[in-house]
């Protein structure tokens, strides 16, 4: 898995794009969202939840609480995404539509104006895409 903070390349930024997911990545993507919908958990380091070796990627923390907050920098190169219970369940039911495709080149907005989920235009946005070079 790959993950990167694109500030400006497309009309689509700003955005955190999580791309390059192999399916054991995807698997712990989903767990944590359920895990965040349940309640079983609060907060947790993405980067770290999918063992993924990308030293240099932004740190992508997911974080369950009272209200949707959406996408907030927390340090020079990490970003946590803060949303209700509910709407990790909605965000676990579109990571699972990614799951389940075996099109390489499908993507999900995960957060964001695009998203079904909501979002503010200009704000930091996420989307997951199931392709290598992290097409959308």
């Amino acid at each position: 898995m790959k993950i990167e903070h694109l500030k400006s390349d497309s009309a689509d930024c700003p955005l955190i794009r999580l791309y390059d997911l192999d399916a054991g990545e995807l698997s712990a993507l989903l767990s944590l969202a359920q895990e965040l919908s349940c309640g079983t958990i609060d907060r947790a380091i993405v980067n770290k939840r999918a063992n993924f070796p990308g030293s240099d990627d932004p740190v992508l923390e997911f974080r369950r609480t009272p209200h949707d907050l959406g996408v907030t920098r927390i340090g020079e190169k990490a970003f946590a995404l803060s949303l209700s219970e509910e709407t990790w369940a909605t965000v676990q039911g579109l990571i699972e539509g990614v799951a389940r495709t075996s099109d390489a080149d499908t993507f999900q907005w995960l957060w964001g104006a695009n998203s079904y989920v909501g979002g503010d235009k200009g704000a930091i946005a996420v989307l997951l895409s199931n392709s290598q070079a992290g097409l959308w």
